[in-house]
């Protein structure tokens, strides 16, 4: 399906927009009755023309800007309309100043009632109007002279226009379905009926899509393109849509229509923000007014780098909405003042969704990565702006095809910039920044642990990891813990210990005597070891340093804490498994009794030992029996009796 060219009018009140647009398509743009009585454009008129050309006439009056705004935010193209008589107008300059804010970087310029003056005004105008254009970056854009009465110049500028739309380049890798709406309004017999020009992607007849921002799904019932029923609609497309089921009063111009999951629904938006030279100066925490796509709602300007922004200057700043919008990174917005109204300027959004943070530099470091215009430093703000973010959610929002994004990303993970794990069998990404961060938090974690804890080698990891404080997801943080081990940020002794790097165990000679006597006494005991107590009389030793040194063993794996003061040396516990193995494999279930006389162990030991195994998975506990667990096959694998190879017969 080819994507039609959108061009929109600008220009002041009374220009001959209106006219000149009934000129070049005999089509009326002004729809509505009060329009028609005044002589001036309200609301947004639309056109066809010829060749897959969309016209939209935008109202040209101070007090309808905001339509205007609604008009251009979606179009490729401008034509701007300069009344002979008048030239450039203070409307005039508004209107080219949202078309440069939002994005539209060229397009032509119509003089229009040239039938009003004589050629030599003509003359000085379009001198005028040409060194405007090149003051303002439109340098090579033509100006046509036209009257729209006689139909004077009308044959060129439309041949124009159609050159204009040849010039226009498909949209790549906007698959997506997205509309903003500009009319809504119910047809009896039909229903919900909403109006707009399709930004990028197409959609059909019967598909489902997301209104935003309350997130409602709906089916398209119908569609139009100009009056006409058509089954499907493209980007560039004007588009009547009969949406079901919503009622009238769910959609309101601001609303969007996307595919699911497109938009990122929030009333707080990064972004960066040009203020215009002849505006006078924005101060932080200023009310405005936002306009994004067709959408007008008030906010509040709030500034990362200073208190005030000077007229012509540059920012990187938060906008907090009064109301949610639909909106996505890229998207163009226009700022106005609330009073006395005027554009004071506007930006592109950076970033849709972001997070709160307490430090500034960090904020604008991640700011000044995702609006680069370098690929690969702004994939990594991406990453850094979200903590941790989705492969699928990240290949939505770098708005580059997936190849060339799953491409940087390779090639970041090697530079050691962002960090790959997995969550919930999905890819994920989080900054290595992270890993320093976490590995910070993690020191602080082992200062206090190896103070209180002379003896032990060091902690458990899902000890460590209860103790530091760090936002993110549970596979992220143990992915983060693996990387800090790895880069030296912490050492990692023993299976799943951890410690500070450098830390030593430092026994004296009589501890060492102690450990020892505490290893020989554990292995003695097998199934009935002794208690701390037990053993601190047997050695000598204080009760707090048995308990130390205990656990000191427990960190170089050759014993298993069951309870706080229940240890088994590691022979103990594989001799319980071992029975526990055969025991099951013999009958289906069995009682605590009958595992007890199995191990020759006492209840006090082998209620605790069955609690670790129904938490390892290896058994399930059915009232007072106990049955094979969902991870009964490691023993399985553990104990079972290798095949051996059958005997050839050879002497």
């Amino acid at each position: 399906m080819s994507q039609p060219t959108l061009i929109c009018t600008a220009g002041h009140i009374d220009h001959g927009k209106s006219s000149m647009i009934r000129a070049l398509t005999g089509y009326d743009p002004d729809r509505w009755k009060e329009e028609k009585e005044r002589g001036i454009t309200i609301d947004l008129g639309y056109a066809h023309l010829e060749g897959d050309v969309e016209l939209i006439d935008v109202p040209g009056h101070e007090k309808f800007i905001r339509n205007m705004v609604a008009g251009a935010a979606t179009v490729d193209y401008a034509l701007l309309v300069i009344a002979a008589d008048d030239g450039i107008m203070p409307q005039t300059r508004e209107h080219f100043q949202i078309l440069q804010i939002l994005g539209v970087k060229g397009g032509l310029v119509a003089l229009t009632k040239c039938d009003l003056v004589d050629e030599e005004w003509i003359d000085l105008v379009e001198d005028d109007v040409r060194q405007f254009l090149d003051e303002n970056g439109w340098e090579k854009t033509p100006i046509v002279r036209i009257d729209s009465l006689s139909g004077k110049g009308i044959p060129e500028l439309k041949e124009h226009l159609m050159q204009l739309a040849k010039t226009k380049q498909s949209l790549k890798g906007a698959a997506s379905f997205r509309l903003p709406v500009d009319r809504v309004f119910t047809v009896k017999g039909f229903g919900t009926v909403v109006t707009g020009s399709v930004v990028q992607g197409s959609c059909g007849v019967g598909d489902e899509l997301e209104l935003t921002p309350n997130g409602k799904t709906v089916r398209v019932r119908g569609l139009q393109n100009h009056g006409k029923q058509v089954e499907r609609v493209a980007a560039g497309m004007r588009a009547a849509m009969n949406l079901h089921p919503v009622s009238v009063e769910e959609v309101n111009r601001g609303t969007s229509v996307a595919e699911h999951g497109f938009l990122q629904t929030g009333s707080v938006f990064d972004a960066h923000f040009h203020l215009l030279s002849d505006q006078p100066p924005v101060k932080h925490r200023q009310q405005v007014r936002v306009h994004l796509g067709c959408a007008d709602v008030l906010g509040r300007m709030l500034l990362y780098e200073a208190k005030v922004l000077e007229p012509g200057g540059e920012a990187l700043c938060r906008i907090e909405l009064e109301h949610p919008l639909g909106m996505r990174r890229q998207d163009r917005f226009v700022v106005r003042r609330v009073s006395p109204q005027s554009t004071l300027g506007g930006g592109f959004i950076i970033d849709p969704a972001p997070r709160a943070m307490k430090r500034k530099a960090e904020v604008l470091a991640i700011l000044e990565h995702c609006s680069s215009d370098d690929a690969p430093k702004r994939l990594e703000g991406i990453v850094r702006g979200a903590g941790e973010i989705a492969l699928k959610d990240l290949l939505d929002r770098s708005d580059m095809p997936e190849q060339e994004t799953l491409d940087l990303l390779f090639d970041l993970e090697l530079a050691e910039r962002v960090v790959r794990f997995e969550q919930n069998g999905e890819a994920c990404f989080a900054p290595v920044e992270r890993v320093d961060a976490f590995a910070e938090n993690c020191r602080s974690a082992l200062e206090s642990f190896h103070r209180k804890n002379p003896y032990r080698l060091g902690i458990h990891r899902d000890e460590l990891l209860s103790r530091v404080k760090f936002e993110g997801s549970k596979k992220l943080v143990s992915r983060l813990l693996d990387l800090a081990a790895a880069k030296g940020l912490l050492e990692h002794p023993a299976r799943l210990v951890y410690r500070l790097p450098g830390q030593e165990t430092n026994f004296t000679k009589q501890e060492k005597n102690w450990l020892a006597e505490i290893e020989t006494g554990l292995s003695d005991g097998g199934m009935t070891p002794p208690s701390p107590k037990e053993l601190a009389q047997r050695t000598g030793a204080p009760l707090g340093t048995v308990r130390g040194l205990m656990m000191y063993l427990t960190d170089m794996g050759k014993a298993v804490a069951l309870e706080s003061d229940i240890l088994l040396s590691r022979a103990a516990l594989d001799e319980a498994r071992r029975g526990l193995f055969t025991l099951l494999s013999e009958n289906k279930s069995f009682s605590v009794s009958e595992y007890r006389e199995a191990i020759g162990s006492s209840r006090k030991f082998v209620i605790p030992l069955l609690n670790r195994f129904d938490a390892e998975g290896l058994t399930l506990r059915n009232e007072d029996l106990r049955v094979k667990g969902k991870h009964f096959d490691r023993l399985v694998a553990e104990f079972s009796p290798e095949e051996t190879e059958p005997d050839s017969g050879d002497d």
